[in-house]
């Protein structure tokens, strides 16, 4: 860094805190930045690194962003020396010898000091109201602008050009109403302008006035000014395309949680990646301040925020601001939202206001879902589109010490505020899905069923404890409104379920199975058809007991790494699909993309399951044992699920030690792949193969309860169904 004239102060790079470096209408790429020149546009300009030409987005990113210099005014030219791109406030620069990426000396450029070099073509003195003279060499720096440099380390600001001065130009008049009214103070320097203000220190907006007022291209090419259209990146055509089957292309089935949190180029690598097709991203309603409903905050509620995707966006609405009589901590936000119990479109019912506003705001082009599923927009500043919506998550945690604790109303209220979201995502989106808020895992006297409106047990005895009492006393409510011919119209207020079922696999089946038998037996009359299940979280997790909680005694020691959830998520996959889910997904996308381990299990799960057919008739698991009725087994599970063409087998082994078996693959067609949890996969000749499983994981006891959460030695075969497959154990 240059001294500071006549103060003698050197600044030095120091490490910086991190800040944000785009603003809300941005979009994150795989190697940088889009920016529209204007909101909703497909044009504008990419600051990027550029693999042996141009590395401006990492200077861009590591020393500010647009906090700093503001957005890109021009794509990225060269003079044949070096490669160049403009900024609101600066001129960057990058020899294409080598070297890094940096601030060229705009201001020399714009007002003739020490030329460029090597020199832009036929630069031009420009002299125009707004912009003052300099006198190089000497100049004392205000002590405002001393401490904005001192914080900034990486800007490189050159040396000092000017005094501490107002602006000098034509208009006096001009000049008092932008200046001196201001109390604003500007100094140049050779690579920037700084304005100390009152109350802000900043750069001052030089790259803008240069573009501006340029004349005839010479110091700013035309070509440099051609805008640059967005393009969303192509996703995974399918990961499966290669195994037997004769569907192909991405499965629309298999999702994740929060892929948005990885920014867009690690999100987008990993649903790709993986298979992936859908992301729920939340809306935190109650991070929206201010006295009432406010659009123009629903980006600073968006966990999707500058992840403009390709890939389908399932919106999750959850907890109530102070203006509808909530709040930001807890448990003020658990409380359910004010005006419940009026009409979704009475301006007292806060929450339908919300929902119907919101939804709005996400529906996509044309009108809602197409036929044949989402309909994805074109706009590069748009927001992601979404067709599905959860309205609360985990509303069937009851105590508020339990992990995921987000409801502190009744039963009742929470029925009416389905109902409410029902109607006002209809209203806003008649093509729009509401899934059922997320239902858990919930014990003890979470999950004690009522008779709150006499019509009976919803649940029946072989599914308690499977079925959550919260959707029970919501099935009664529902049963119990006047009208049901209107009701059956709505399709009873919700289209889907989703569970939450960070279980072992044995209780993830238990519990989709006993959902799929009541949802048929319910709600067999709906316009809409079949209501599907959506299994929206699901991992391994370690248990964190509270001490005080004489219940929950983990063994000391367990715990479970990447590698215990990619043998996880494969057994709990092809147990969910086995029981009747619709769709999977994985929680959270962090947990999977940052483990090598868990990502190749999570792969190889989307890989061989893909295309599965839902709900065949064929689909067996032997021995056909889910839930505690399993905590003892020992020995071998298979799990057979049908798709076009193909057959996918899962075995693991739940015993306690290591089990030979003996595969034998009969009839003609092929290839036959197999794979392991890490993804490493093998071409099985048909006739007789033998195969190892190894033991299965440790069992602890937590809440009282025995959990032996996994099978040993995962493995996943895909074959023709043209090709019997039967086994033997040897050992």
């Amino acid at each position: 860094m240059a001294a500071a004239g006549a103060l003698g102060i050197v600044w030095r790079p120091h490490a910086r805190a991190a800040t944000s470096t785009l603003p809300s209408s941005a979009i994150e790429v795989t190697d940088g930045a889009f920016f529209p020149t204007a909101p909703g546009s497909t044009q504008g300009y990419y600051v990027r690194d550029v693999p042996g030409k141009s590395q401006f987005w990492t200077y861009y990113d590591s020393n500010g962003g647009h906090h700093l210099f503001g957005p890109p005014l021009t794509r990225v030219w060269d003079d044949g020396a070096a490669y160049y791109q403009l900024f609101a406030k600066v001129l960057m620069r990058q020899p294409k010898a080598g070297g890094p990426a940096g601030l060229a000396p705009l201001v020399d450029i714009i007002v003739g000091g020490t030329p460029i070099a090597p020199p832009l073509t036929n630069a031009q003195k420009l002299f125009f109201a707004g912009f003052p003279m300099y006198d190089a060499g000497g100049n004392a720096v205000d002590v405002k602008i001393v401490s904005f440099l001192r914080l900034t380390p990486g800007l490189d600001e050159g040396a000092t050009r000017s005094s501490v001065r107002a602006i000098i130009g034509e208009d006096p008049a001009e000049i008092d109403r932008l200046w001196h009214r201001s109390g604003k103070h500007r100094q140049l320097f050779q690579n920037c302008g700084i304005d100390a203000g009152a109350k802000t220190t900043e750069l001052a907006v030089v790259g803008q006035y240069f573009k501006d007022n340029f004349s005839g291209g010479a110091e700013l090419p035309g070509r440099a000014l051609q805008t640059e259209a967005f393009a969303l990146e192509p996703g995974d055509q399918g990961i499966s395309d290669d195994l037997p089957g004769s569907v192909k292309g991405i499965d629309k089935g298999f999702g994740t949680t929060g892929a948005a949190g990885l920014g867009f180029s690690a999100g987008h690598a990993f649903m790709n990646q993986t298979g992936l097709w859908w992301d729920r991203e939340q809306f935190i309603w109650n991070l929206m301040t201010g006295g009432g409903l406010d659009p123009a905050q629903f980006p600073k509620i968006a966990t999707d925020r500058n992840f403009r995707t390709n890939k389908e966006i399932v919106g999750l609405l959850q907890f109530t601001p102070a203006y509808a009589g909530g709040g930001l901590g807890e448990p003020q936000k658990f409380t359910p939202p004010k005006g419940l119990d009026k009409a979704w479109n009475d301006p007292g019912n806060t929450w339908g206001q919300f929902v119907n506003a919101i939804v709005a705001s996400r529906t996509p082009a044309g009108g809602g879902s197409a036929a044949s599923g989402l309909q994805i927009h074109a706009a590069a500043a748009d927001v992601n589109p979404i067709s599905r919506w959860i309205p609360w998550n985990e509303p069937d945690i009851c105590l508020p010490k339990f992990p995921g604790y987000a409801w502190g109303g009744t039963r009742d209220q929470f029925a009416q505020l389905v109902a409410v979201a029902y109607e006002a995502i209809l209203a806003a989106n008649p093509k729009a899905k509401l899934i059922f808020p997320t239902l858990g895992l919930v014990e003890g006297v979470c999950n004690t069923p009522d008779d709150t409106h006499g019509l009976g047990a919803v649940i029946s005895a072989g599914s308690a404890g499977s079925i959550s009492a919260f959707f029970d006393h919501f099935v009664r409510w529902v049963k119990a409104r006047p009208n049901q011919a209107a009701i059956a119209k709505l399709n009873h207020y919700f289209h889907c379920v989703s569970l939450a079922l960070h279980d072992e696999p044995e209780r993830v089946c238990e519990f989709v199975q006993h959902y799929r038998a009541l949802l048929d037996r319910e709600f067999p009359d709906d316009p809409a058809g079949k209501k599907c299940i959506m299994l929206v979280e699901s991992t391994i997790e370690d248990y964190a007991c509270d001490p005080a909680d004489p219940t929950c005694s983990p063994k000391p020691g367990t715990a479970f790494g990447g590698k215990d959830r990619a043998h996880y998520i494969i057994q709990a996959f092809a147990n969910a699909l086995f029981a009747g889910a619709d769709e999977v997904a994985m929680f959270n996308a962090a947990s999977w993309w940052n483990d090598a381990d868990a990502r190749a299990g999570a792969r190889t799960a989307v890989r061989f399951l893909s295309h599965i057919t839902r709900g065949h008739p064929g689909r067996k698991k032997t021995p056909n044992i889910c839930g505690p009725s399993a905590y003892n087994y020992r020995g071998i599970v298979r799990i057979d699920l049908p798709g076009p063409g193909f057959v996918a087998t899962v075995f693991y082994n739940r015993d306690g030690r290591q089990r030979d078996l003996e595969l034998t693959f009969t009839g003609s067609g092929g290839p036959i792949v197999g794979a392991d949890p890490t993804g490493k996969e093998q071409t099985l000749p048909a006739g007789k193969s033998t195969v190892k499983l190894e033991t299965s994981a440790t069992c602890f006891t937590a809440y009282g309860t025995l959990f032996c959460f996994l099978g040993g030695g995962t493995r996943i075969y895909r074959y023709p169904d043209t090709m019997v497959l039967t086994t033997s154990a040897l050992s």
